[in-house]
Parts: C-alpha cells; structure tokens; sequence
C-alpha cells in the first residue's frame, strides 16, 4: 500500500493523524514521534550524501575527460604535469593525479593537519616529504572513491589515475549531519530515561498514596470499633442504676453500630482488592448507589459543625453494567472533596441524574457552591499526588478517573467552576443493550 505522503502533509490530516497516534501511544507519544524523526533524518542525511557522492564521481569523469583530450603521444613528462596542473587548478574538489605505479603528477586541494592546524601541500612542492603526505592522502581518498583511469585517446592506453575526495565544505557538511545525529540521539536516550524516572517516580508515589489512603479509608472505622470497646469496659466497672432491659437494647443499638461498622471495613478491603485488576461488572442502579452515599455522609454532617444541605434530584434512568462499590467509592470521594470545599457555613450540595438517550449514557451531575477550581487545574486535578488540600494526598480523583473510564468505559470531567462559587463534576456511564428497562428511584 501506497502512503500518500504529500495527502499526510497537509495540515489538517496531520494533525488528525497525531491526535490519533496520541491517543494510541499515551505516555510514549513523543519518544516515538522522536524516533520517527530520528529515522527521518537519518533517510535524508543518507541520501544527501549519496547525492554528494554521485556529483563528486561526475566532477572526476569531467576532469578525466578534459585531461585525455589534452594528452597526445608527443607530449613530455613536464608539459604533461602543467597541462593537467593547469585543468585541476581551479576544482573545488580535492584531486590527486598519478601514474600507473601511483606517483602523483599533479594535485590541488590537498592539506595535512585537523582543523585549525590544517595546511595546504603546494603544486609545485617536489620534495619527497610531499610527495610522500600526497601519495598517502591519496591512498585515503581511494578507499572512498574508486580512482578512475586516464586513458590516451586513439590507443586507449592507460597513462594514470585521477582520484577525488570531499571538500572541505563537504566533510564539514557530513561531521556536522554526524554531530546532528549524535544530539538527536542523545535527546531520544535523554527523553527516554526521563520518561522512564518519572514513571518509577509516579508509580512510587501512587504507591505510597494509595497506603496512606487505605490508612485513611480504614481509620475511621477502626477507630469507631475501639471506641465501642472501650465504653463496653469501661460500663463493667461504672456504677450505674440501668434497667437490664434498658442495657440489653443499649448492646443491642452497640451490636448494630459495630456491625455497620465492619460492613465498612470488608467494602473497603474489597473496593482495594478490585483496583488492579478487572472488576466484576453487573446491572447495577446508579441512584441507589447515590442514594446510600448521600446517607452515609448525611449522617456525618453535624459533626462537622457547618450546615450542609444535601438535596438529591434524580431522573429516571436505566440499569447500566457497573461495579456497585466502585462507583459507591468514587461518588463518595466526589462528596467528600464538595463538603471538604465548603468552607462557609451555608454549604449546598446537590446532586441529579438524567438519561441521555441520543448518546446511551446515564448522566450524574454532582454540584457544590464551595471554594471551586481554578481553569488551570481542570486537568491536573486527576493526576497522582496533586491536591489542593493541606491534608489529602491527590489520589480520590485519580482512583475516581480510572474507576470510570479505564473499568467502566465512562467519562468524568469538570463540566463547570468558579474560584468562591462552586463546582460541577460530571460522571457518564454507558448503557448497555442487555441492562433492564427503566427503573424510578424513590429515598
């Protein structure tokens, strides 16, 4: 298959192409997108030079030719070194004649030393030191390009050689293409181990993250279960003038508590044991889930000494295929950051549902008027470890994103926020063919 080459080019299918390429690729976008480039500069380098190669054999043939129509078989050996002195003097290329044993006859071009250091070995230099730095500068060029015969017209016989090398400006041209190459992959392994540290660097602190909030998350009913304990000790030895019936419906609402208590602890244990790996997925109403997390945290509203108002509008939706304690944890982590940001001490939070029939997706929007979200963090606010809390450690949402989107094929995003006056979450989930038809949710 062809690939249109100057189709891709074009602006707006580029873009198109990267965007999806992005999208494939993820986190190694841009060390492919380096490679290619690498790559590509590598096929133009090579073939820039295959083409310098070309028109330097083509500039030996042009002088080749020249020299054989000059030659005639009653030239002397000096008229012969000046007549073809005399046609290499202006190449721009070096050039080396010599005889059939190797001598050199004549040259131009030809320099010694590196660099700043080099120096040009004169035409008329006959000394044996010359002759002998020519001849080897002549060996080295052979070994690039073939040296081409200078034959003697009318009878064809050889009578010479002429070999070229690169110019100056040319050899410049192909260290710099070389040093060029050496930066581009030096940037490649550059961009590569950084990717790498940073994944290990990510990876290490989502680690440690998610410990921290596992310690969190199973502080608070562990602490309750103490609690409990404790008072029942401490009721041994008090003294105290209760009923027995009295006392037994006390251990009864204490049994009940306790209860509730370790049904938080096992949730928890399994909604950790699910991430990493594939959760189970079944029909699952989306509005009891919300409905049993309102009430969870409604309870623990007036210890917290502020008046938060909870208002709930849900819709009629359908059952979508989902994992009830996982969306159970991601809406709660949604609560806890809206009561978390209301700082006043008129706090709202009010959370709708609706069916999006023309896209398939049930549709939650869970809204606060707390201290909001500025534009700049609409994205960054799901990346491990970013938080704007003095005590949270930035993994409620990032756990809330892959939750959704990577298990359950959703979206979350910030649909609305205001620095001082709120923010608007946004949760879709997919409806699948195969869920039950409708279902009204009553509190």
């Amino acid at each position: 298959m062809k690939i249109p080459i100057k189709r891709l080019l074009h602006a707006r299918n580029l873009y198109f192409f990267l965007l999806s390429a992005r999208r494939f690729l993820g986190r190694n976008f841009l060390l492919t997108v380096s490679i290619c480039c690498f790559i590509v500069y590598l096929w133009l380098t090579h073939g820039l030079l295959k083409k310098l190669q070309n028109y330097i054999a083509q500039e030996a043939s042009l002088y080749v030719e020249r020299i054989e129509m000059g030659l005639s078989g009653d030239m002397d050996e000096p008229f012969v070194r000046t007549m073809i002195g005399a046609i290499i003097e202006n190449a721009d290329l070096p050039v080396v004649v010599t005889d059939t044993t190797g001598l050199p006859i004549a040259w131009t071009q030809i320099t010694e030393g590196f660099f700043f250091n080099k120096k040009a070995i004169l035409r008329n230099d006959t000394t044996s030191a010359a002759i002998s730095l020519v001849r080897k500068k002549a060996a080295e060029m052979g070994k690039a390009f073939a040296s081409q015969p200078i034959r003697r017209e009318g009878t064809g016989e050889v009578t010479g050689y002429l070999i070229t090398g690169r110019s100056v400006t040319i050899q410049s041209l192909s260290r710099f293409s070389l040093a060029m190459g050496a930066i581009f992959f030096g940037f490649i392994i550059f961009m590569y181990v950084t990717s790498y540290t940073m994944r290990i660097n990510e990876r290490t602190s989502l680690w440690v993250a998610l410990a921290k909030e596992t310690a969190h998350q199973l502080g608070t009913p562990i602490s309750a279960l103490m609690g409990w304990v404790e008072y029942l000790r401490s009721s041994r030895d008090a003294d105290s003038t209760v009923e027995p019936a009295e006392f037994v419906g006390q251990i009864e609402k204490i049994c009940a508590d306790m209860e509730n208590d370790l049904k938080r602890l096992r949730r928890i244990s399994s909604r950790f044991s699910q991430i990493g790996s594939i959760p189970v997925l079944e029909p699952c109403d989306v509005n009891e889930v919300l409905n049993e997390c309102m009430e969870y945290y409604k309870i623990r509203l007036p210890l917290l000494r502020r008046k938060i108002e909870m208002r709930r509008q849900f819709g009629k939706i359908p059952l979508v295929k989902a994992n009830g304690e996982l969306l159970g944890w991601v809406f709660e982590n949604l609560l806890k950051n809206s009561v978390d940001a209301i700082r006043h001490n008129e706090g709202k939070i009010e959370i709708r549902t609706e069916f999006m029939e023309d896209a398939q997706v049930v549709r939650v929007y869970h809204a606060d008027n707390g201290s909001g979200i500025t534009w700049e963090a609409h994205k960054k606010i799901f990346s491990p470890g970013y938080t704007t809390k003095k005590h949270g450690w930035g993994l409620g949402l990032t756990l809330a994103k892959r939750i959704i989107e990577d298990y359950h094929q959703g979206k979350i995003f910030v649909h609305w926020s205001k620095r001082n006056k709120g923010t608007v979450f946004c949760v879709e989930l997919p409806v699948d063919a195969d869920t039950k038809p409708f279902r009204w949710f009553t509190a």
